[in-house]
């Protein structure tokens, strides 16, 4: 068996339905900070392309430029023309022409590439586009990086109200869009139809959920079985694969054992069950009666300025009130600084400074949250 391929939209690429998200690269701690395995990333990335996955989404954000770096070295002996190699830029944070150019040949060189095939931009929204890109020309500049080859296609991911993507993608500028969508949340599913009704590509990031549906949860144990799926992992890619507005489902792929689950999972190009479909949803009503946080650890909020490692602290306060594992979450929450493999400080650390919460992609309160997890499990 073997991964299928799909049409990517007007970019005209064919492009595998599993693709590769390299925003959760292996790490490493040290110091206190983490940093990427660069022997280890590149291993798995071309382990990825020897099981059949060939297109590839980094950003000049991620690892500070070193999952560029990464990717880069891992497919260099890869016949170009037979890989898709895709990079985010924050187009938004750019005040010229000149300093967009300058972070895009900054990206090129990491990767070590002349063209990338497709260049999004990261995190766009609708604000940004009519207040800062469109006035400061950055369009004019992709449009020259389009016609000279240095990029394919141009397209976006968001994290934007659905119907301000929706918005976005009426501009008839972009073709291919990245959103999030899983079982957990449905919210870009509209919108996600719509880009895919005017032909564009359409990724998707986060098919589970960040992690929060890789493990194992009762919640869904009828579903995983009415399913026929082998387990929780499983049952959320193949929902989101068989979507049929979802060209390709972005995994962060962390190791090796991650990587064979899902390409496994992506070589079976059948629907899940219709017997399973009103227990799926059973099971995700019962989800979301007592989800109060969605928290996917894209990390986005950090640094913190004070030190606190705000997504494993709100990894700890998930796990106490929304999978009943108070005690386990409490050793965790013990551990905050001292253990080399959970960084960072406790929420009692938290000034109520609202950096993090500002650059939440999933608008969390998370100064809020940082302070309930104080309460909970004291200082």
């Amino acid at each position: 068996m073997s991964i299928p391929h799909r049409l990517f939209g007007r970019t005209g690429l064919s492009v595998s339905r599993l693709g590769f998200g390299a925003m959760r690269l292996p790490s490493r701690i040290e110091s206190g900070v983490e940093v990427l395995s660069p022997g280890q990333a590149v291993a798995l990335v071309r382990q990825a392309w020897d099981a059949g996955i060939n297109i590839y989404d980094t950003a000049a954000a991620y690892g500070s430029g070193q999952s560029e770096v990464v990717l880069g070295a891992a497919l260099r002996e890869v016949p170009r023309g037979q890989v898709v190699i895709c990079t985010k830029l924050e187009a938004n944070r750019c005040a010229s022409r000149e300093e967009f150019r300058y972070w895009f040949m900054a990206s090129l060189a990491r990767l070590g590439v002349e063209r990338v095939d497709i260049l999004f931009l990261h995190g766009l929204k609708l604000q940004s586009w009519e207040e800062r890109i469109l006035p400061r020309g950055l369009d004019r500049e992709w449009a020259e990086w389009l016609a000279a080859g240095r990029v394919g296609s141009i397209g976006f991911s968001s994290h934007d109200t659905p119907d301000n993507v929706r918005n976005l993608l009426a501009t008839g500028c972009f073709a291919a869009v990245i959103l999030q969508y899983n079982l957990l949340d449905e919210r870009y599913a509209g919108a996600l139809a719509e880009a895919h009704a005017r032909g564009m590509g359409t990724a998707v990031m986060g098919p589970m959920a960040g992690g929060l549906l890789a493990g194992e949860d009762s919640v869904w144990a009828e579903a995983v079985t009415a399913s026929g799926v082998r387990d929780q992992r499983e049952l959320a890619l193949r929902y989101v694969l068989q979507q049929p507005f979802v060209d390709v489902a972005l995994a962060g792929v962390t190791d090796f054992a991650m990587l064979h689950h899902c390409t496994v999972t992506a070589e079976k190009d059948t629907p899940l069950a219709a017997a399973a479909r009103p227990l799926i949803a059973r099971a995700q009503a019962a989800h979301h009666c007592r989800q109060s946080i969605y928290c996917t650890f894209c990390k986005y909020c950090l640094p913190c300025p004070h030190g606190v490692n705000v997504p494993l602290n709100l990894k700890v306060l998930m796990l106490a009130e929304q999978h009943q594992a108070g005690v386990v979450a409490q050793r965790m929450y013990e551990r905050i600084g001292v253990d080399p493999l959970l960084p960072g400080k406790t929420a009692v650390f938290c000034t109520g400074c609202g950096q993090c919460a500002r650059r939440c992609p999933q608008k969390l309160d998370t100064v809020d949250l940082l302070h309930r997890t104080r309460r909970l499990f004291g200082p």
